[in-house]
């Protein structure tokens, strides 16, 4: 059984028997073409498509590339055409930027699942191809007590706690160069001092830290034991996934300094600081599932060969699905073109594929999307809404597409009046310190009036 899932690769071969299966991927290369056809003409495998008619068989649509690029559509499959023929509520929000967007999911999760059993639940799925809302909607879920499961990774560098990090890293930097003055490093300790509270157990704990940042280091082995034991006098809020981020960032910080001791000394604190950070932005920490039963939360990848009823996807907006994002590669668009190797068009066919059949067996579809659009175009409504109103809706009758746009409520700030009673003692000390001022080397006196 070939399916369609690609990173989540699981074999299930055993060579010695008859039959083979395994969960592979949409997008074949060569070399996965001919191991697959040698395994089917010896009736080691069998392959399954799950597709639909609709972009299969449009020539120009994106979705259905690769199986128009020689698959033999008489093979087992599960082609169906439920995107013309099934009924679906398909639900078009716009919303005033990527916090709003995070409250209208949120608002519409909680009208929709509110009370609800929780087995009710898990026919849904949220899908975030930009793994920023996930915070932000993690803490609404919680306010209002609806279970989820999120089964999706996230970058490091969305947690408080790595700006917390970086703000260490500038202190120490600036404290190893003897060319900075002291008050720009007290700057930073001020910062850090008001930063440092939302994690520090005490505020004694805080005073002594203070000062031990200012301790230099000889070498950047010293530097790694200092950050380590500062960490270590961190007390983490009992908050969902919190506990998480945090030992995974320690983990990270051991495992970079295993790569690197063998530089011994050669290394400088301030290169020390910046391949620390450099590895620790690239890191993404896996959000998973507790296996229980709740609103399921995915990343866009993590929803191959899955079926839902309720489908709500955000961020919709273009350059985020599809994503604008070029691969880093050292041979040129032309030469891959040119030898039929991969490039963005394939890319983005992967990608409209398990878009659409997300949709295939779905009944309320919710699309997220910002209206905050730049200077130059991006951020604009994705393709895939445009395809959607101005193509799909024409062919499937049973479809219903909907327009909504939720307005913040700004209600302006009361501001209180504020009044300072003046009493003797007040009026005194104002007297003193500005009425009957020199302010011109004894010439003029200038007088205040209280």
């Amino acid at each position: 059984f070939f399916s369609s899932r690609r990173r989540h690769t699981r074999s299930l071969c055993d060579w010695s028997s008859d039959v083979c299966s395994s969960d592979l991927f949409y997008a074949l290369t060569k070399s996965e073409e001919v191991i697959i056809s040698t395994l089917v003409k010896n009736n080691k495998a069998s392959i399954y498509i799950d597709a639909d008619e609709y972009y299969i068989n449009q020539k120009l649509h994106e979705a259905g590339n690769y199986f128009r690029k020689g698959i033999n559509l008489s093979i087992k499959n599960f082609i169906g055409n439920d995107l013309t023929t099934s009924a679906k509520t398909i639900r078009i929000i716009q919303s005033n930027g990527a916090m709003s967007m995070a409250k209208d999911l949120g608002f519409e999760l909680i009208e929709r699942f509110e009370n609800k059993p929780a087995e009710e639940l898990s026919n849904a799925v949220v899908v975030l191809p930009d793994d920023k809302l996930l915070l932000p909607l993690l803490q609404i879920l919680d306010k209002r007590n609806i279970p989820y499961n999120p089964s999706m990774g996230m970058a490091l560098s969305a947690f408080p706690i790595l700006s917390f990090i970086k703000k260490i890293k500038s202190i120490r930097i600036q404290l190893s160069n003897i060319e900075q003055n002291t008050d720009s490093i007290l700057n930073n300790l001020f910062d850090f001092k008001s930063f440092s509270s939302l994690f520090l157990t005490t505020q004694n704990t805080i005073d002594d830290l203070k000062n031990s940042l200012l301790l230099p280091t000889a070498n950047f082995k010293e530097e790694q034991n200092f950050l380590l034991n500062l960490l270590s006098h961190f007390s983490i809020p009992n908050i969902r996934y919190q506990k998480q981020v945090f030992n995974c960032i320690l983990n990270e910080i051991k495992l970079f300094f295993n790569l690197i001791e063998r530089y011994d000394d050669n290394l400088s604190i301030t290169s020390y600081w910046t391949l620390l950070i450099n590895h620790l932005n690239k890191v993404r920490i896996p959000i998973e599932a507790n296996e229980g039963e709740g609103v399921n939360i995915n990343g866009f990848l993590e929803t191959r060969l899955t079926d839902y009823s309720d489908v709500y996807i955000a961020n919709l907006n273009e350059g985020v699905l599809p994503s604008n994002a070029i691969s880093n590669t050292l041979i040129p668009y032309a030469i891959r073109k040119f030898y039929s190797l991969p490039c963005k068009e394939e890319k983005e066919s992967v990608t409209a594929y398990h878009f659409y059949r997300l949709l295939q067996r779905s009944s309320n579809v919710y699309f997220f999307y910002s209206n905050q659009v730049s200077e130059t175009g991006d951020g604009e409504k994705s393709r895939y809404i445009l395809q959607i109103e101005n193509e799909l809706a024409k062919l499937n009758s049973n479809m219903k597409i909907e327009y909504v746009q939720y307005q913040s409520n700004l209600e302006p700030k009361q501001l209180k009046e504020i009044v300072v009673e003046k009493s003797d003692t007040i009026l005194e000390i104002i007297h003193q310190k500005y009425v009957n001022v020199d302010i011109t080397n004894g010439d003029e006196i200038g007088r205040a009036h209280v």
